[in-house]
């Protein structure tokens, strides 16, 4: 007759109460225990706890702050070495399982002696915890503080309106909520150390069900916005890689906010030139910039004695909601060309121009930026030739009046 293992009864379950609170987590995992739902030795997976089922009965749990990570890749594989097991098992405790900083052993002898009595010694072991807790929370906030500045050189509105200034503010609150989390367990931590410091042994009886029901939740919550900032990151990315909004220039019928090459010589035969990079338009929207216009157009004005301006134009383009944005946005794209092209960057004259703000500067290619009003335009005019071209200061003033002229 063949025997069969029957499994273990398994349920999982969302704590109740964080990783960092040694008395609530002990209080509630005892309360299981009468329940007859026993800490698995495969402890907490993705933040879930694992119970098999057994004969309800007392167990006392308690927290002891681990000397070192307790991650499955740190040494050990995170858990207490030989000799502090058998410290414990000689004590009648027994170790189940880690969660965060802590090892958690158990004991269902009613006359083991209590584990770790010297208050003093606790608070000890619980600095060590305390300063890596702080170490990340230095982390975290470093984070929140650059979060804004990368990939942006500083860009701060610029970069906003690119990802979308929903998805941006997304992603600050994530940081913001993640260094909270850290700070609210330091200062926890740091109470009960102060607390053993001066002798007070922790109760390991505490009302956990009072904020219960959040706790469960906002690990939850936090995971769900996390996963929706993800996934707006890769559609972003994805329509960047893919060029989904792009459509072709030389098709495109719709009236532009601006002058392109046809206006820098009026009357002159205008013919498209396609080098592989092709004449591209695309158009966006966000709630601080109703309309964003990226333009690059390739092509040579033919004039009536043969001769020919050849070039490239490159028009980021910015209706902002105020004024003070279509600056801003001016001043950060000066600040990003500067960085970018360090050893091309050089700033260059320019005539008044008759608008609220100019300035012209080399950047691999020459470029104007100017605002009026809340819109703002960025244009780089590369020529090919070096026979026939157009000084700067010629077609600035041409697009410059164009652009007010489409105010």
């Amino acid at each position: 007759m063949c025997k069969q293992d029957k499994k273990k009864k398994r349920i999982y379950r969302l704590p109740p109460i964080p990783a960092y609170d040694i008395e609530g987590t002990e209080s509630w995992l005892e309360s299981m225990a009468k329940q007859g739902w026993f800490l698995s030795g495969s402890g907490f997976f993705a933040g879930v706890a694992i119970f098999e089922k057994g004969e309800p009965k007392a167990i006392r749990y308690r927290l002891d702050a681990a000397p070192k990570s307790t991650g499955v890749w740190s040494d050990g594989g995170g858990e207490p070495d030989e000799e502090a097991r058998a410290i414990s098992e000689a004590l009648g405790w027994k170790y189940v399982a880690s969660r965060g900083n802590f090892y958690i052993y158990s004991s269902d002898d009613p006359a083991a002696q209590e584990f770790n009595t010297d208050p003093q010694v606790q608070a000890l072991a619980l600095d060590l915890v305390r300063r890596r807790e702080r170490a990340s929370l230095v982390s975290t906030i470093i984070w929140a503080a650059i979060y804004p500045l990368c990939m942006a050189y500083g860009s701060v509105l610029m970069m906003m309106i690119a990802l979308g200034t929903g998805l941006f503010l997304l992603g600050a609150l994530l940081v913001t909520w993640a260094a909270c989390r850290s700070l609210v367990q330091v200062l926890h931590l740091h109470k009960l150390q102060k607390q053993m410091r001066s002798g007070e042994p922790l109760t390991h009886k505490k009302d956990w069900r009072k904020r219960a029901v959040w706790h469960k939740a906002e690990p939850f919550l936090f995971f769900v916005l996390a996963l929706a900032w993800g996934t707006g990151l890769f559609q972003v990315w994805s329509a960047n890689v893919t060029e989904e909004k792009q459509q072709d220039l030389k098709t495109y019928r719709q009236e532009l906010p601006f002058g392109t090459m046809e206006a820098l010589i009026p009357g002159a035969e205008f013919e498209w030139d396609d080098f592989g990079l092709g004449n591209t338009i695309e158009v966006n929207s966000d709630i601080l910039a109703p309309e964003v216009i990226t333009l690059s157009q390739f092509g040579t004005l033919s004039l009536e004695d043969g001769a020919a301006i050849e070039g490239a134009l490159y028009v980021d383009y910015f209706e902002t909601l105020t004024p003070w944005m279509a600056k801003e946005l001016a001043r950060e794209y000066q600040v990003y060309d500067r960085h970018k092209n360090r050893r091309h960057y050089q700033t260059l004259q320019l005539p008044d121009l008759g608008v609220d703000y100019a300035a012209a500067y080399t950047a691999i290619f020459p470029t104007v930026i100017l605002t009026e009003d809340n819109r703002m335009i960025r244009i780089s005019f590369h020529q090919y030739s070096d026979r026939n071209t157009m000084p700067l200061e010629e077609w600035a003033v041409i697009l410059a009046e164009e652009f007010k002229a489409h105010g």
